[in-house]
């Protein structure tokens, strides 16, 4: 498929999967600008407006259900007020501290904002910090993790850019676990200096909770910025505005929304791509501090599934207990910490050898000072599951007995 631009500006909605060679002339996306002889690839489930300049031509392919047609005349004008006030925003910031925060419903254009702010700093000649606070549909590091991005280069979706510093949470959802994101947020908040940080979240938004939850990030962080895109109640409005300068963007009027399947599908794949390349790694459990569900154990507590556990109570008293499920059980999702505090490598427990070594599959092969191991375990046909514990509180709902919940 071949567009060819006359000497008027044209605005079209794309669609992916979908792959774009620009011929001559020059395509901007998402804040990125893309010039002759560049190639765009525009991944399956994502949506964007392109801006295409006079005297463009560019060669689009197709796969299934693309879409490649032209804007209509809102979606144009929403996206001219998103560039506008990405342009704002960034010489505010320009050369200072400052952090911008962004809210919003699930799917409602949070992360292509959060990139268009860094796509236009970086055009400024300056390097943004993206902060990804969304545990479960996260764009730049892995499920159960908050991440960060020296945002160094242009792109319009840094899914496949990687991370430079990650967050163990151990949940894909911040449900239950709201201050431990925060307290995350802001550990990832302290490294830049003088920098743009722009923070992405999750769109937990709505209800009595939610509404909580966001306030308090917002309450923590104080925010020079918090940029809140569609509806998210008048209440949390009221509660943010005087605490940060709040920016309201109308959501883009069309976009791909994401299937349950689709959603599933990209939290499990960056997972199985680090198994894919990893290897095993053995661990003294006597050498090797575990945090594992929030506790320090001893190796011996727990190791594995219908494994037996060995407490000593006394010097002359051993017992022995069975346990159901072990927070180490095989599958589990973990953390591997250096010995500067930080989450170095992520990896999947794969065994105990013996009695005494656990087994840990990774592509992190430096010193490891401590494992954290969450709720989110990783199942034989790499669906992506989590463990939630007897009377843990969902929302505004409490589960009466240990559950399984799969996403």
């Amino acid at each position: 498929m071949i567009i060819e631009t006359g000497e008027t500006i044209k605005y079209y909605w794309l669609k992916g999967p979908m792959s774009l060679i620009i011929e001559k002339g020059s395509v901007e996306i998402n804040g990125a600008f893309f010039q002759s002889g560049e190639h765009i690839v525009i991944h399956s489930s994502r949506s964007y407006t392109a801006k295409v300049f006079p005297g463009t031509k560019l060669t689009a392919t197709l796969g299934n259900e693309s879409v490649f047609t032209e804007a209509s005349p809102e979606e144009a004008i929403v996206y001219e007020e998103w560039t506008k006030k990405a342009d704002t925003l960034t010489e505010s910031c320009s050369g200072n501290q400052c952090t911008i925060l962004l809210l919003g419903d699930v799917d409602s254009g949070k992360t292509s904002f959060a990139t268009m702010i860094s796509n236009t700093y970086v055009r400024k000649g300056r390097i943004p910090y993206l902060i990804d606070a969304d545990p479960g549909q996260n764009t730049i590091g892995l499920p159960g993790f908050l991440s960060s991005l020296k945002f160094k280069l242009k792109s319009i979706w840094p899914k496949d850019v990687g991370w430079d510093k990650l967050y163990f949470l151990g949940k894909l959802s911040p449900a239950g676990v709201e201050n431990e994101v925060i307290a995350g947020i802001l550990k990832l908040a302290k490294s830049p200096h003088n920098s743009l940080i722009v923070i992405d979240t999750d769109g937990w938004v709505f209800g009595p909770a939610g509404e909580a939850y966001k306030y308090k990030i917002v309450n923590s962080l104080m925010p020079d910025y918090t940029v809140i895109i569609g509806d998210i109640g008048e209440k949390l409005k009221r509660l943010v505005v005087g605490e940060s300068e709040v920016i309201s963007l109308r959501p883009p009027p069309r976009r791909a929304m994401r299937s349950r399947e689709e959603r599933r599908l990209l939290k499990s794949d960056k997972m199985i791509k680090l198994l894919e390349k990893g290897n095993a790694r053995s661990f003294g459990l006597c050498d090797t501090p575990i945090i594992a569900e929030g506790k320090i154990i001893n190796y011996s507590i727990s190791l594995g599934k219908n494994a037996k556990r060995i407490q000593e109570r006394s010097d002359e008293l051993k017992v022995s207990i069975e346990e159901s499920i072990s927070p180490i059980s095989n599958g589990k999702i973990c953390a591997l910490m250096g010995p500067d505090g930080w989450v170095k490598g992520a990896g999947v427990v794969i065994g105990i050898k013996g009695s005494d070594e656990l087994l840990v599959k990774t592509d992190y092969g430096g010193e490891v000072k401590a494992i954290q191991i969450g709720y989110i375990r990783l199942n034989d046909d790499l669906t992506l599951v989590e463990d939630r514990q007897r009377g843990e509180k969902i929302g505004n709902r409490a589960k009466a007995g240990r559950r399984l919940y799969v996403d």
